[in-house]
C-alpha cells in the first residue's frame, strides 16, 4: 500500500504548478526558438534579396565604369566603400534585432513572462563535478544526442534530395550565362530554405510536445502529497479568514436585500418563545 502511495499518479494542483514556475521549472524547447529565428531570418533575407542584388549590381557597375577610374580616385573609393559598409551594417542590425525579438517571443510563447533574478546570481552547486557527470551520462543526455543525430540526418537527406533532383541542371551550369546561373541559384536556395524552415518547424513542434509531456509527468504528485496540500489549504489561517469574510459578506448582502438584520440562528434544542406560550395556553384550556 505504501508503494502505491509513492507513485506519482495524481495531476499537479495549481499551487504545485505555481511553486514550480517560481523555481523556473517550466516546459521549454530550444528548438522552438531556433525554428522561429530561422523562419524570421529566411523571410527577411528572401524579401530583401532582390533589392540587395540590384544594389550590388549597381555598385559594381558604377565602380567598374570608365575603365576602373575608381582605383585612381582614393576619395571616391573611400566614399563608395563607406556607403557600402554602412548599408551592410544597417541591414545586419535590423536582422539581429529581428532575431533577438524572435528569440524573446519564442520563449514567451512557451512559458509566458517569468522574472527570476535569482537565476542570474552565481550558484556554486552548478560547478559540482559529480552532478555534472550524472547529467552528462543521464538518460536525458542520451535522448538529446539521439535526437540531434536524427535531426542532422533529416537535414542532410533534404539537401541530398535537392541536389539529386537538380543534378542535370548543375551539370549544365558551365554552359549557361551569368543571368541564368544567378537565377537558378536564387530559385534553388529559396526553395531549399523554405523546405528547411518547414522541416525545422515540424521538428520543433515534436520536440516541444515531448518536453511538455515529460514536464507533466515529472510534475505529477503522489496521493500523500495531494492529501497534505489539501489539509494545509483547508486548515491554514488564510483559508479560514477567507471563508469567514465570505460568510460575513453573504450575511450582510442578505440583510441589505431584505431591509432587516439577518435573524439569529435558533438552537435546535430550544423552542421558540411563541411556541412555549402556545403550549402554556393549551395546558390552561385543558
Amino acid at each position: 500500500m505504501a508503494e502505491l502511495e509513492q507513485e506519482r499518479t495524481e495531476q499537479a494542483t495549481p499551487k504545485k504548478r505555481q511553486q514550480e514556475r517560481k523555481k523556473g521549472n517550466v516546459a521549454r524547447s530550444q528548438d522552438v526558438v531556433a525554428a522561429l529565428g530561422l523562419v524570421v531570418a529566411t523571410v527577411v533575407l528572401l524579401s530583401t534579396s532582390r533589392s540587395d542584388a540590384t544594389y550590388a549590381m549597381e555598385y559594381m557597375r558604377s565602380s567598374l565604369a570608365g575603365g576602373f577610374e575608381i582605383n585612381s580616385n582614393e576619395f571616391a573609393f573611400a566614399a563608395k566603400t563607406s556607403t557600402l559598409i554602412l548599408t551592410i551594417l544597417r541591414r545586419l542590425a535590423v536582422l539581429f534585432f529581428l532575431l533577438f525579438f524572435a528569440a524573446v517571443l519564442g520563449n514567451i510563447l512557451q512559458t509566458g513572462f517569468i522574472f527570476l533574478p535569482k537565476k542570474a546570481l552565481p550558484d556554486i552547486t552548478r560547478l559540482s563535478p559529480n552532478k555534472n557527470l550524472r547529467k552528462l551520462f543521464s538518460k536525458t543526455s542520451a535522448m538529446q544526442v539521439v535526437g540531434g543525430i536524427v535531426k542532422m540526418f533529416l537535414f542532410v537527406a533534404l539537401v541530398a534530395s535537392v541536389i539529386k533532383h537538380n543534378a542535370q541542371t548543375f551539370a549544365n551550369l558551365p554552359f549557361g550565362g551569368p543571368v541564368e546561373i544567378v537565377d537558378f541559384f536564387t530559385k534553388i536556395v529559396s526553395r531549399t530554405a523554405c523546405q528547411l524552415c518547414a522541416l525545422t518547424v515540424v521538428l520543433a513542434i515534436v520536440d516541444y510536445a515531448l518536453k511538455r509531456w515529460k514536464y507533466e509527468q515529472n510534475l505529477r504528485m503522489t496521493q500523500q502529497e495531494l492529501r497534505d496540500e489539501i489539509k494545509e489549504e483547508s486548515g491554514s489561517p488564510q483559508a479560514k479568514g477567507r471563508r469567514r469574510d465570505a460568510r460575513r459578506t453573504l450575511m450582510n448582502s442578505v440583510g441589505a436585500i431584505s431591509g432587516a438584520a439577518p435573524a439569529a440562528p435558533v438552537s435546535a434544542f430550544r423552542s421558540n418563545p411563541q411556541e412555549r406560550r402556545s403550549e402554556k395556553n393549551k395546558k390552561a384550556r385543558q
